[in-house]
């Protein structure tokens, strides 16, 4: 609406100066409710996922824990991935992501590195010796993890040296063959260099929960991985790094 004419200049400029200051700060606070609503469905998402549900967790369990009304938590759920990737704003979803790993820093001592997420990534930060092994480093390339603790910085650390194919037969220096089998190791690292096997059991998991088929179009790698770091995640706390919370499903079905 433009200022009315017959008022003095100066105190036009003052109005167009109060105006503009309204629409910023309207600007911001729909900035706020935009981060506010990806924080609520990526909260709601992390606790519904397997990675840190409990028995019993339902959505209205969910809502009641996290003080946010259940249509509301629905609704931002179903739109967290609008709101965190389909948004043209950089700068929003850098503040989502600033936002999310703030709160995994205060959320448990154990914090899993963001930049991790490749078996080769932990064999090679992990100084683990593959000298003998029949794959090169880059060809390790299932899904991985590394915990760390924030105060006393030792790990738990998952990886496979298996490749998606499993272990492959090699004559005369050539790949003939593959197994089609393979498994996770999920090791503790208190120093450097100083890495002991952890016991599945410690987690909740049975013997050869850690197994997977090395398969073409076989989702058994990413099941194997996200059992194991679904039972991590239990038994330590740590909140899912910004691109995996953002990615997961809303049409997961929570208990009933």
């Amino acid at each position: 609406m433009p200022v009315e004419t017959h008022l003095p200049s100066a105190l036009v400029t003052v109005i167009d100066a109060l105006r503009g200051g309204i629409d910023e700060a309207q600007r911001q606070l729909e900035r706020a409710q935009h981060v506010e609503w990806a924080v609520i469905g990526m909260a709601a998402l992390t606790l519904r996922s397997r990675g840190l549900q409990q028995q019993g967790m339902t959505d209205a369990h969910i809502a009641h824990l996290l003080g946010i009304d259940e249509d509301r938590l629905t609704a931002a759920m179903q739109d967290v991935q609008l709101e965190v990737d389909g948004t043209p704003d950089w700068h929003l979803r850098v503040e989502i992501e600033q936002l999310w790993m703030s709160l995994r820093r205060r959320a448990s001592v154990w914090f899993q590195t963001d930049e991790v997420d490749k078996s080769h990534q932990v064999v090679a930060r992990n100084n683990v010796d593959i000298s003998s092994w029949p794959l090169a480093l880059e060809a390790l390339d299932t899904p991985a993890a590394e915990f760390v603790h924030q105060t006393s910085g030792q790990k738990i650390i998952v990886y496979s040296l298996q490749g998606r194919l499993g272990t492959p037969t090699v004559v005369d220096g050539k790949l003939r063959s593959w197994d089609g089998r393979g498994h996770y190791r999920v090791e503790f690292v208190s120093g450097p260099a100083l890495r002991s096997p952890m016991d599945l059991m410690a987690f909740g998991l049975g013997p050869g929960a850690n197994s997977f088929r090395g398969q073409p179009d076989d989702d058994s790698v990413s099941e194997t991985f996200g059992l194991i770091v679904g039972a991590i995640r239990r038994m330590c706390g740590p909140l899912a790094p910004y691109a995996e919370a953002a990615s997961f499903d809303p049409a997961d079905p929570a208990p009933e």
